[in-house]
């Protein structure tokens, strides 16, 4: 899947990845994500995570495949 929107670390007991969607879509995003894109508008692929759930519940969990400044 491809989506394209917000990119924010938020704690929620630990530091968790979030993409805000232009749709109002939240999810939280998990794999090798540049610190250097917080806070900015990005374009990811990625698919579903395995996992069913995260501590944190900000969103459906997605398995970063790449990930660039929009």
């Amino acid at each position: 899947m491809k989506l394209v929107g917000q990119l924010t670390k938020e704690f929620f007991g630990g530091e968790v990845w979030v993409l805000r969607t232009d749709d109002g879509a939240t999810y939280q995003l998990s794999g090798s994500i540049p610190s250097k894109l917080e806070n900015r508008r990005v374009r990811v692929s990625a698919r579903p995570s395995e996992a069913s759930f995260g501590f944190s519940m900000v969103g459906q969990i997605l398995d970063v495949r790449r990930i660039a400044e929009a």
